[in-house]
């Protein structure tokens, strides 16, 4: 296998090319080997339904790394396009939004649940007290389960806007949920994009276009699905709660910061950890 030049990095991966029309995702050693096949059948199944995915070639081996072999998508991500152009900072966030209630009509059976990845997240986070845990399962519990296709992560990263269209990737989160639970995430992420800024500029910079991205983002969703701002803001407790599992440190304050704000008052003070 001739490998090129990295396209692309992650946290558990690193994107190779493979000639003009394919790329190799490799994953880091020491990550589950059923990783990739589970993200490779959940890739295939969604580009089968005709939701714009790249193609799945194969699963491979190289020297104790598993990798997958995906169609090679061309165009700039949607991230890179919003930085260059903040003058299109609508536009860009209403493709966003009609993308994503395009995936939310596709019913795929079988798919992995929304709700359990989501408690067994919020039980994984060692930063949270007992106290926390069990009112974000409480909250979780609360709100409505739905068996639309969810991305699971559906950040600005995660779309290419090629050619033929916005194409999607990295769908090893692809789970079957309520859509306002998946568009509730990607709100999160929003908020917490800031907090990985280099410089005091660029944070406050990234803050600004944020914030006008996420309010445009959110009103056309909400235009083209059913739903109210209300009913996303529900999800920001328990999801917050789970995004503390993923354990990224430039994060963490933040999301205790969310958490704590959305946890009932009589609970607030006995249930968080200290804070230096």
């Amino acid at each position: 296998m001739d490998i090129g030049e990295m396209v692309g990095r992650g946290r558990r991966a690193e994107v190779y090319a493979l000639g003009n029309d394919k790329v190799l995702k490799l994953y880091q050693v020491g990550v589950d080997r059923t990783w990739p096949e589970r993200e490779a059948d959940l890739t295939r199944r969604v580009n089968e339904a005709g939701v714009p995915s790249p193609r799945v070639f194969d699963v491979v081996h190289l020297s104790g790394r598993a990798g997958i072999v995906y169609e090679r998508i061309q165009g700039p991500r949607l991230e890179d396009q919003i930085r260059a152009n903040p003058g299109k900072v609508q536009d860009y966030a209403f493709l966003h939004a009609e993308l994503h209630a395009e995936i939310h009509k596709h019913v795929l059976e079988d798919l992995p649940s929304q709700r359990d990845a989501q408690r067994r997240a919020i039980e994984r986070g060692s930063l949270l007290s007992c106290q926390i845990k069990n009112a974000a399962m409480e909250s979780l519990q609360a709100l409505p389960d739905g068996n639309a296709l969810c991305h699971g992560d559906l950040n600005v990263q995660n779309v290419i806007l090629s050619p033929r269209g916005p194409v999607v990737i990295d769908w090893d989160n692809a789970c079957k949920g309520n859509p306002l639970a998946d568009v509730a995430r990607v709100m999160l992420l929003m908020r917490m994009g800031k907090y990985h800024s280099r410089s005091r500029e660029e944070r406050e910079a990234v803050e600004r276009l944020t914030e006008e991205y996420r309010r445009a983002y959110a009103e056309r969703y909400l235009e083209l699905r059913p739903g109210t701002m209300e009913e996303l803001q529900a999800w920001t407790f328990p999801l917050a709660a789970a995004r503390v599992a993923e354990n990224i440190s430039e994060e963490q304050e933040a999301l205790l910061a969310v958490v704590a704000a959305a946890l009932p008052s009589k609970s607030a003070s006995r249930s968080l950890p200290p804070q230096d």
